[in-house]
């Protein structure tokens, strides 16, 4: 199911069957991944937990930080501004622009959103890590941008509730 404009900003999930035990479906297992601007993260397959995933994208889509300064930066400085807030070398993390699905951060893939009140900025990287340095290697970023209006991104956040209460339905017949 895409839920949202792939050219734009689209969200991409779907149960895979085969990957969940037949009498047991709380998890959810399945595809998760964003269109951004044509480009789809992560740019590579990862097996998602919907029954948490889809709950956690609702709360952070819900939840985007407005900040007016950082939605008019240049895609490389907000992009850097807002990694740095989200993980910082020496205080705790600031995640109120972070919208990286569990799965993603898994692989390294970061993607953060900010609001200038009317539209909603996307930015996400695949990023590589340092192990020595224990931090993500920030050089050379190649970094993906999408500018939705705040009415479509509380369109997806409709839509994923619809889909997660059709889960949950699906999981009670399945059970009775």
């Amino acid at each position: 199911m895409v839920l949202g404009n792939p050219y734009d900003f689209a969200v991409i999930l779907d149960v895979v069957d085969t990957w969940n035990i037949a009498d047991s479906y709380s998890f959810y297992n399945g595809i998760l991944a964003f269109y951004i601007d044509g480009y789809i993260f992560p740019n590579k397959m990862v097996n998602a937990t919907l029954g948490s995933e889809v709950p956690n994208l609702v709360k952070q889509f819900s939840q985007i930080s407005i900040n007016e300064k950082l939605f008019d930066m240049n895609k490389e400085e907000a992009f850097l501004k807002i990694h740095h807030i989200t993980f910082p070398e020496d205080i705790d993390n600031d995640c109120r622009y972070e919208i990286t699905p569990y799965c993603f951060g898994d692989i390294n893939c970061c993607v953060f959103a900010v609001s200038n009140g009317q539209q909603v900025r996307v930015l996400a990287s695949c990023l590589e890590y340092s192990l020595e340095e224990g931090r993500h290697k920030m050089d050379n970023v190649e970094i993906a941008e999408a500018f939705i209006s705040v009415d479509e991104m509380e369109e997806i956040i409709s839509k994923l509730e619809k889909q997660l209460s059709q889960q949950k339905l699906l999981n009670e017949i399945k059970h009775n």
